[in-house]
């Protein structure tokens, strides 16, 4: 009689044929030789790797090696009671007898005066008043002008038309055209550029004396500051335009007004001469600062612009280069 043959024994017989199987065949061998059978160690363990407990006797204080002989540590003791007792050259500390006053320490002294002069000074509203009227009155405006100053006096770069045209005569040096423009115009003589350089800067910074002759007869602001603060006399004598340094102290140009950089023309000098002459024109104003504006006027005509001019013409008869 056939034995009925259920979906579980057939299952039986086939694990036990993989089975069978799986025993006659052979296992690959691994090979173990490059896997490190030590235990990992931490950083710390393995730098500290160097058998120094073999070394060290603690009976002895003493450390044995073949490189350097034996090495003995000896039991110091130290007492901070007794440090004075043992060695009577150590100092000990004691408090100051005297206060320290701190507004007597030099490095402070230095560090407060240069803080003083970082700080940004209060500025002179009477001297600013007083240069608004001066230059007013250079200008020469008639009374139907002064209310329209903000239209003459622009606010912005090239603020009149053909200010750019006019600015690349005076770069060029071409005096005829330049007098053309400011007979069209005489207000050209107060537009600056970007970088707040009026027509007079520049004639002053290329050395065209007959253009800054010009500018100052159609009434330019002799001591107009760009936005470094430097005036045409400054830029004149550090570009060394000694004619141009000459014209511009002979119409009272301020040799005192410093730039950013806290330096003054005479601070700046390339040549001998250019210093003497700034010099003398620092003089003349300190001498003639107190008097009313006429007198300072009368006075430069008859004492300063003479000196100014001889001393020209005798450094350059003299054959000095400029």
């Amino acid at each position: 009689m056939r034995r009925n043959r259920t979906p579980e024994r057939n299952l039986s017989r086939a694990g036990k044929y993989l089975v069978s199987i799986r025993h006659k065949t052979p296992a690959p061998k691994l090979d173990l030789s490059d896997i490190a059978t030590k235990r990992a160690t931490s950083p710390i363990k393995s730098q500290n790797d160097d058998n120094l407990s073999a070394r060290y006797d603690p009976t002895k204080r003493r450390f044995t090696s073949e490189w350097t002989g034996d090495i003995d540590i000896k039991n110091f003791q130290y007492a901070l009671s007794n440090i004075q007792e043992k060695s009577l050259s150590t100092p000990l500390l004691t408090k100051p007898k005297e206060k320290i006053d701190i507004n007597k320490i030099p490095e402070l002294i230095s560090f407060r005066e240069q803080a003083r002069k970082i700080e940004k000074q209060k500025p002179d509203y009477i001297r600013c008043l007083r240069k608004s009227f001066r230059e007013l009155k250079s200008m020469n405006l008639n009374k139907d002008q002064i209310p329209n100053l903000s239209s003459i006096t622009c606010k912005i770069p090239y603020g009149r038309p053909n200010s750019k045209q006019f600015f690349s005569a005076v770069k060029s040096g071409d005096e005829e055209e330049t007098q053309k423009f400011l007979l069209k115009d005489p207000f050209l003589v107060h537009v600056f550029d970007e970088v707040g350089l009026t027509a007079l800067h520049w004639a002053s910074l290329r050395n065209y004396p007959g253009i800054v002759s010009l500018l100052l007869s159609k009434r330019a602001i002799i001591d107009a500051i760009d936005t470094a603060h430097r005036t045409s006399l400054f830029i004149a004598v550090k570009y060394n335009s000694i004619e141009c340094v000459r014209i511009l102290l002979i119409n009272m140009a301020d040799p005192h007004i410093s730039s950013n950089s806290k330096k003054m023309p005479v601070n700046i000098a390339q040549t001998k001469i250019c210093e003497k002459l700034i010099k003398k024109a620092m003089t003349f104003y300190t001498l003639y600062a107190k008097l009313p504006e006429p007198q300072r006027s009368q006075k430069w005509k008859e004492e300063a612009i003479p000196v100014f001019e001889g001393s020209y013409k005798s450094q350059k008869k003299a054959g000095n280069k400029f």
